[in-house]
């Protein structure tokens, strides 16, 4: 997908299946004090509408904050359950 950044590319790539994903709030921080310059581990947490019908939040922890971004997006479709559009089973799978 197309987007202004990963998580807008993420959620619109994701939306294109059909689940019309919505990021309400997004926020990232480093975990710790870095002791070398950009070596601290980053949190993103997303909150995600679905159709405007359910909401959740996601969390992921990683030292690459893109990373740590799509954690957070995929835990909170994990959290809303299974997205139909597909045949799609867990948005896991779409982790790997």
């Amino acid at each position: 997908g197309q987007g202004n950044g990963p998580v807008d590319a993420a959620v619109a790539a994701l939306s294109e299946l059909g689940a019309g994903w919505r990021v309400l709030s997004f926020e990232e921080r480093s975990t710790t004090a870095s002791a070398t310059s950009g070596s601290a581990p980053a949190c993103a947490v997303v909150e995600l509408a679905n159709d405007g019908k359910d909401a959740a939040y996601g969390v992921g922890i990683d030292n690459d904050i893109v990373a740590a971004s799509i954690q957070a997006l995929v835990a909170a479709i994990n959290r809303m359950g299974r997205p139909t559009a597909a045949g799609v089973q867990s948005a896991t799978q779409w982790a790997a």
